[in-house]
């Protein structure tokens, strides 16, 4: 017989459960979001006020050229952003979308 100290020094691997992995992905969304549209949008606007003398005028172009990006690729942009936000979540990247919680062993 294995007495209840042998059980806590062996590595057990504890379930979370679906409903939390659940919970978890859906907090994870709006982050994931916001740091995409964060990143696609500094990437367009910097690249929009190239030529243009003026710092008024790069901040209005690179705006102008957001949307206009956004009218075009904005649908691409959500179906990639979900289909990788939905394989992280699935392979548990994010912290709370594991299958297992991780144990720390004394």
């Amino acid at each position: 017989m294995s007495s209840t100290n042998d059980l806590t020094k062996e590595n057990v691997k504890i379930k979370r459960a679906v409903y939390a992995r659940v919970i978890f992905s859906v907090i994870w969304l709006p982050i994931m979001w916001f740091v995409v549209s964060l990143i696609s949008s500094l990437i367009v606007m910097s690249r929009a006020g190239d030529g243009i003398g003026s710092d008024n005028w790069s901040a209005e172009a690179g705006l102008i050229e957001y949307m206009m990006y956004i009218d075009k690729y904005g649908n691409y942009m959500a179906i990639g952003m979900l289909s990788i936000w939905l394989l992280l979540c699935i392979i548990g990247f994010f912290p709370g979308t594991s299958k297992y919680k991780k144990v720390k062993s004394k």
